[in-house]
């Protein structure tokens, strides 16, 4: 991996929230990527429904787990993009966001239960 990623360790019990662990609107970015330095992840949720989905189809929406962030360009004057959400995605399928420890988003792996 390039600009000192490590590989991730998705045998770990978690892994963090970083360029190697996740997809930005679907495409993988680098850290030093205007997508990736954009995003402010102290004001992101997780959600699991789509809201232009839940919009059209109401509760109905399939599933789609992931972090909706805002986002500024990083290279252009504050407020300009007010209201822009990004959707971050885990790359693996199975992983689920949560708040780790320190407060950092990290992911977890999903743990089936038997009913």
């Amino acid at each position: 991996m390039s600009e000192n990623q490590t590989t991730p360790d998705w045998t770990a019990r978690e892994v963090p929230v970083s360029p190697a662990t996740v997809t930005v609107l679907g495409s993988r970015v680098s850290a030093s990527c205007p997508s990736w330095r954009g995003l402010d992840f102290s004001q992101a949720e997780v959600l699991e429904h789509a809201t232009i989905m839940t919009a059209l189809v109401g509760p109905d929406a399939p599933d789609d787990h992931h972090l909706n962030v805002p986002f500024a360009h990083p290279d252009d004057p504050p407020g300009l993009w007010e209201g822009c959400m990004y959707r971050v995605r885990p790359r693996r399928k199975g992983w689920r966001f949560h708040r780790g420890e320190s407060g950092a988003w990290v992911m977890r792996k999903e743990v089936k239960r038997n009913a």
